[in-house]
């Protein structure tokens, strides 16, 4: 039976429609080759699908099912605890407070009996306003495991609304907003590794190397350092292994983008990380620092760490769009939690 008024949209764009009376929709203009679309209704699953290579006409039908009865449960400190916790940690912490959710009660959380972890369902999307960036946020998901109240594990899926005002003051302020947003961001780090042109727009990157205890070379630590020009570094914080003791190697020169950059066939781009972990640092003028040593400690304190699960290679478009997004381990600011920092990956720097 055709379904109209769910929302189909292009994930983490502004590409967006609705279903007719006869179920159909129509989305234009999609420049990447490889894009997931989206299908969400209020008390139905939401259905995904990944195009790897898109025809030029292309068709997807999306089956939708109801969503089954779930009963939500207030555990320890009541529900209004638990909101602003997971908000914190979609949002981050200070973005939240510059966003408003309008349908609260979409959240349902439950908790197994047997782990310790919160699971979190919508009955229908989660629609936040971020007025600090302009847009307004169209968030999907099935379910998310909350393990201690931090981490967050599978799929999640968005679109952005601009906001539109008549007040050109604020329409600046966004504009100045998404400005700075993007200078830091994985969006940009992502569209230069596309374009291969990481030094220029002021990256650098390193790589860090784990030595496990089971490794010969971790008794000769101060040889290995000397042999491969590298320092001791903090990363285990970043990305711990409570199982086994290991110690964590940052390459003192910073490294060419062809360490992890593959062309692949038919102008594709993907990063693969080799079992390493990569540390980025965002400089105005990268050139001049050839050195770990020599970065500002600004710097080295706002480092991004990037890690991938099992050495998956990790897809890159055009947009900065990146697939696969759920084996990519991102730290800090850049993180999948920070949702109320990041933009569409079809924003156009100096374009409202």
């Amino acid at each position: 039976m055709p379904v109209s008024g769910a929302t189909i949209f292009i994930n983490g764009t502004t590409k967006y429609c609705i279903s007719n009376d006869s179920g159909k929709f129509k989305i234009e203009n999609v420049k990447d080759e490889r894009f997931e679309i989206v299908c969400t209704l209020k008390g139905y699953t939401t259905l995904n699908y990944l195009y790897k290579k898109a025809p030029k006409n292309y068709a997807v039908r999306f089956e939708i099912n109801p969503i089954q009865n779930i009963v939500g449960i207030v555990i320890g400190n009541g529900r209004e605890y638990l909101e602003k916790t997971f908000l914190n940690s979609l949002l981050g912490i200070v973005e939240a407070r510059n966003c408003e959710v309008a349908n609260m009660n979409a959240l349902t959380f439950l908790k197994p009996k047997s782990v310790n972890e919160i699971h979190v369902s919508l009955t229908e999307p989660l629609i936040i306003f971020n007025e600090h960036l302009g847009y307004m946020i169209h968030v999907a998901f099935n379910d998310i495991s909350i393990t201690n109240i931090q981490d967050q594990q599978n799929e999640m899926f968005t679109w952005f609304k601009p906001l539109t005002s008549k007040s050109s003051d604020k329409i600046d302020k966004w504009q100045k907003a998404r400005e700075e947003v993007y200078e830091n961001s994985l969006l940009r780090f992502m569209r230069a590794v596309y374009a291969d042109n990481l030094m220029q727009r002021g990256f650098q990157t390193r790589f860090i190397t784990r030595i496990y205890s089971n490794d010969s070379a971790y008794n000769h630590t101060g040889v290995l350092m000397k042999k491969t020009n590298t320092m001791l570094s903090d990363a285990g914080i970043i990305f711990p292994d409570t199982n086994r003791r290991y110690i964590d190697l940052l390459d003192k020169k910073p490294i060419p983008t062809s360490n992890y950059r593959i062309d692949e066939e038919g102008n594709e781009i993907s990063i693969q990380l080799n079992n390493q972990i990569l540390q980025v640092i965002r400089l105005e003028n990268a050139n001049e620092y050839s050195d770990y040593k020599m970065l500002p400690v600004k710097e080295k304190f706002n480092a991004f760490y990037l890690s991938t699960i099992d050495n998956q290679k990790i897809f890159i478009e055009p947009s900065g769009a990146f697939y696969n997004a759920s084996d990519l381990l991102v730290s800090r600011l850049w993180s999948h939690r920070s949702l109320g920092s990041k933009l569409p990956v079809d924003w156009i720097p100096g374009v409202f």
